[in-house]
């Protein structure tokens, strides 16, 4: 599945941008189970470059479990990218 439709690339996605102007990251994660809510941490800002700031994000959600039918909590199964962008 591409997200957006390379033929339709603004079809239901809409996206807010506010100050402060400089760089950020929008992040896409696929999940093999449902997860209600998932609150990404600021990459702090002593990281600048993108391989730097995907591995903090790769490392914390390692670290994440998901409860499981019995309220067990397990080891999600994660895929995910992210993209930069400037506010200007």
């Amino acid at each position: 599945m591409t997200i957006p439709l390379a033929t339709d690339p603004y079809a239901g996605i809409r996206y807010v941008v506010s100050p402060p102007n400089g760089q950020a990251m929008i992040v896409a994660v696929l999940s093999a189970q449902p997860v209600q809510i998932l609150d990404l941490p600021d990459v702090p800002t002593d990281i600048k470059e993108k391989s730097a700031m995907l591995a903090y994000l790769a490392k914390w959600m390692n670290e994440l479990r998901i409860p499981d039918d019995a309220s067990q909590l397990r080891e999600a199964k994660w895929s995910f990218n992210a993209k930069s962008y400037t506010i200007q």
